[in-house]
C-alpha cells in the first residue's frame, strides 16, 4: 500500500509540474506536503504487514461415545499458538439419585460448566432412575505436542452413559487473554 501512495505522489507531482499552477505554490510547502505525503505512505505501508485482531477458524472436529471416555480429532490445520474450545455434553443414569460433574481433560482448562438438568422423576432410559446432563465448555492453547497429536481424550463422570463434545480451533487470538468475558451456561 505504501509504495502504491508513493507511486501516485510521484504521478501526481509530474502532472502538476507541467501546471503553472503548481509553481506558484512556494517550494517550502511543496516539499512539506511531499514529505508529509511519504511519511504517511511510509507509515501506511509499514503497519499493513500484521493485522491485529484477525481471528479466523482454524478447524473442528466432533465425536460421540457411549461410555464415559470421548476421544476427539484434532481440529484439521491447528497450528501452535492456536486457541481450541471444547464443548462437551454428558448423560448418565443412576438407580437412585445421583449428579454429574465436570468432563476433564489433562492441559485444558475449565471455562464454564453446568448441570443442564437432574430428572429424578423416574422410568428415564433405564427404567427407575435419574438422568442427568451436564455441559463442560474447556480451552486450552496449542503447543508443539498438540498439533502433532491425533486426537484428544475427555474423560467424564464415572456415571456417566454417552458422552457427545467438539472442538474448534482458531487463530489470531491473543493468547494471553483470550476471552474478553465468558458467560454461563442457562439450564
Amino acid at each position: 500500500m505504501g509504495c502504491f501512495l508513493i507511486g501516485l505522489l510521484d504521478n501526481f507531482l509530474y502532472i502538476k509540474r507541467k501546471e503553472a499552477l503548481f509553481y506558484s505554490i512556494p517550494k517550502q510547502f511543496r516539499q512539506s506536503i511531499g514529505q508529509f505525503l511519504l511519511i504517511f505512505g511510509l507509515l501506511l505501508g509499514l503497519g499493513s504487514g500484521e493485522v491485529l485482531g484477525q481471528i479466523a477458524l482454524r478447524g473442528s472436529s466432533t465425536n460421540s461415545a457411549n461410555n464415559n471416555v470421548l476421544s476427539i480429532n484434532r481440529p484439521a490445520g491447528l497450528a501452535v499458538g492456536d486457541i481450541m474450545i471444547a464443548n462437551i455434553g454428558q448423560a448418565g443414569a443412576f438407580s437412585g439419585t445421583g449428579s454429574l460433574d465436570n468432563a476433564i481433560s489433562a492441559g485444558w482448562t475449565v471455562l464454564t460448566s453446568a448441570e443442564i438438568e437432574n430428572d429424578v422423576t423416574g422410568g428415564g432410559w433405564f427404567g427407575n432412575s435419574t438422568d442427568t446432563w451436564y455441559q463442560t465448555v474447556l480451552y486450552k492453547i496449542a503447543d508443539a505436542g498438540d498439533i502433532v497429536t491425533p486426537n484428544f481424550a475427555f474423560v467424564g463422570h464415572p456415571d456417566t452413559d454417552h458422552m457427545i463434545g467438539g472442538i474448534v480451533a482458531f487463530s489470531g487470538v491473543d493468547t494471553s487473554d483470550p476471552f474478553d468475558d465468558t458467560g454461563t451456561i442457562n439450564t
